[in-house]
């Protein structure tokens, strides 16, 4: 399954460079730029899924609007992804703790963890920023 994730992230990367340079080459050529939309892959909404689906089951009621984004598959911005980004860095995860990968008696902390996405999440988000990051500072004119 990881290289499978690992093609659907690769694909979704090449998706979004080609998406990127058209609209940046559009704003060159005089056209109102409108604000990047990504769609998570699949395996990163499973996760969000799962997240919620062990929340709700041990007492959680709030809804979270990224973790809910994340598990519809609902369209996300930069600024989204940079939101999970900050969630990833800010927090660790001790995987060898009791309830980790235990639906049966789940671990907060592996809930918060599913509810962003897990480290597929992660992945995703670095490497949409590394390719929106290349394609903002390229000049117009090398595309």
């Amino acid at each position: 399954m990881l290289a499978s994730s690992s093609v659907q992230i690769h694909i979704a990367a090449l998706s979004l460079m080609l998406l990127l340079a058209s609209r940046k080459q559009e704003e060159a050529n005089g056209s109102q730029e409108e604000e990047v939309r990504l769609i998570p892959p699949v395996s990163v909404q499973k996760e969000a899924q799962l997240g919620i689906q062990l929340y709700e089951k041990y007492g959680g009621r709030e809804k979270f609007r990224l973790p809910q984004a994340l598990a519809q598959a609902s369209p996300l911005t930069l600024k989204d992804i940079d939101e999970i980004l900050d969630f990833f860095e800010n927090n660790e995860f001790d995987h060898k703790a009791p309830g980790w990968r235990n639906p049966a008696h789940p671990s907060i902390e592996w809930i918060r963890w599913l509810l962003m996405g897990g480290y597929i999440a992660n992945n995703w988000a670095q490497t949409v920023k590394r390719i929106t990051t290349a394609v903002i500072e390229t000049p117009s004119s090398d595309i």
